[in-house]
Formats: structure tokens, C-alpha cells, sequence
């Protein structure tokens, strides 16, 4: 991992510029409604540090003060909790550009409660928490998007945590499933069996089990990624399983 000291950009003290980045950026929640040029000007006028990280590197260990904001802008980072039983938990996969642990940096705990690792290389632009008290004061929009991204966070979270109220793989797949399908009979899965298995805590093979027994019951089919419900009532009551 390599660390810069906190710079001002365009000292050209950089090896790596985010401006050129700005298009990209002012795609994310952060930057929502605020056009390309002042996302340019935000960068341009706001202290930050540069981090660079290879696949496999520890961006923030949980129980980490968070005490920057952290912009990915380059590269794909997951973030996962690791129970005591040694079990580890993918709570999500997150993609350049977006941002990390944004709601962990304000509070009386401060602390970031997942591991976050890179999936392969990995550039991240970090505002401290000082400087991005400065932004909020000049930048209501800046503001209001983090207010907003704090609240989906926390239905996030809220949703991850009715995940783990299920006890069985098969009622944590029936939920899934319904969740995903949005009342449509049929739908794309967005994960493979081995990211299903990393978000649910278990192997692969149980996933596939489950997957199976859904299939030969006549509660789903399944061809290649897209899913069809042919029995919702009888997904539905697996959910108590």
C-alpha cells in the first residue's frame, strides 16, 4: 500500500490526478446535482490524501476510527464481517466511483464495523472529516447528499439486519429471492453461487443444495441466471423454516 502525505491539488505533487476523474465522480451520491465543473472546483480547493492499494490489501480493519470520507475512484473493494465462529459475512462488493464507510465517520463511535479489503487495485481519494465540515458549510448539496446517503445506509443496514433474523440457508435463499424478484414471476440472479454464499456466511455447495431442492420441489426453475417462481406461496413458507 502506498500512502501520500494530505495535499492540495494541482501542486502537482500528485502521481495521480483526480481531476481527471471529475466525469466519473460527478456520477456519484456525493456529488448528485452538482455539475462536472464545480466537482473540479471541489477537488481543486479541498485538502486530501491519496491512497494507492493492491489486491488483497486492508483498506480499513474493523474497529477502525473513521475519520476520513473515502472516494473510490479507481478498482472494486468488499466490505465483510467476520463472525466469531470464523465465518466471514460479505455485507457488499462496492465499484469505482463510489463511496465507503460514509456513515461511520460522525458519532460518538466512530468506528467502522466491517473489514474492507480490495478486490484488485485500488486508487481512493480521502476528505477528512474537518475538511468535509468545511464542504458541508459552503456546499448545501454536498450536504444534503450525505444526510441522504447516511439514511439509505441505515435502511441498508436495517434490511442486512432482517437478512440475519433467518436462520436456515433455505429461508435466507427464499428471502433473497423474493426480495430480488420484486413480484415478478422471473428475474436475473445478480450474484454467482459463490457470491451468494460469501453474502449469506456459508460454502457454496449448501447454496447449490438448496438451490436444487427448490428446483426439484417445483418452486423455482432456473437456466442459466434467470429464475422463474412457479410456487410463490410455497417460497413464502420458507421463510418460517
Amino acid at each position: 500500500m502506498k500512502n501520500e502525505e494530505l495535499l492540495m491539488p494541482c501542486n502537482k505533487k500528485c502521481d495521480f490526478c483526480f481531476i481527471n476523474y471529475s466525469n466519473a465522480l460527478s456520477t456519484i451520491p456525493i456529488f448528485k446535482n452538482i455539475e462536472e465543473y464545480e466537482v473540479k472546483q471541489i477537488i481543486r480547493t479541498t485538502h486530501h490524501q491519496v491512497k494507492s492499494y493492491s489486491k488483497n490489501d486492508v483498506i480499513l480493519q474493523s474497529g477502525d476510527n473513521c475519520n476520513f470520507l473515502y472516494i473510490i475512484v479507481k478498482g472494486t473493494v468488499s466490505a465483510e464481517m467476520i463472525e466469531l465462529s470464523g465465518k466471514t459475512l460479505r455485507v457488499e462488493t462496492i465499484s469505482a466511483p463510489n463511496t465507503i464507510a460514509t456513515a461511520f465517520i460522525f458519532g460518538d463511535d466512530a468506528n467502522c464495523p466491517v473489514t474492507v479489503t480490495a478486490h484488485d487495485d485500488v486508487k481512493i481519494m480521502l476528505f477528512h472529516k474537518s475538511e468535509l465540515l468545511l464542504l458541508f458549510q459552503k456546499n448545501t448539496t454536498v450536504l444534503i447528499n450525505y444526510l441522504d446517503i447516511v439514511s439509505n445506509r441505515a435502511r441498508f443496514m436495517a434490511e442486512k439486519i432482517k437478512q440475519l433474523s433467518f436462520k436456515t440457508i433455505k429461508s435466507k435463499l427464499a428471502h433473497y429471492i423474493l426480495s430480488i424478484s420484486k413480484n415478478k414471476n422471473s428475474f436475473v440472479f445478480d450474484k454467482t453461487q459463490q457470491e451468494l454464499a460469501f453474502h449469506f456466511g456459508v460454502e457454496r455447495p449448501s447454496i447449490a443444495r438448496v438451490l436444487s431442492d427448490m428446483k426439484e420441489e417445483k418452486i423455482i426453475t432456473i437456466t442459466n441466471k434467470k429464475c422463474t417462481i412457479l410456487n410463490i406461496s410455497a417460497l413464502k413458507e420458507m421463510l418460517d423454516s
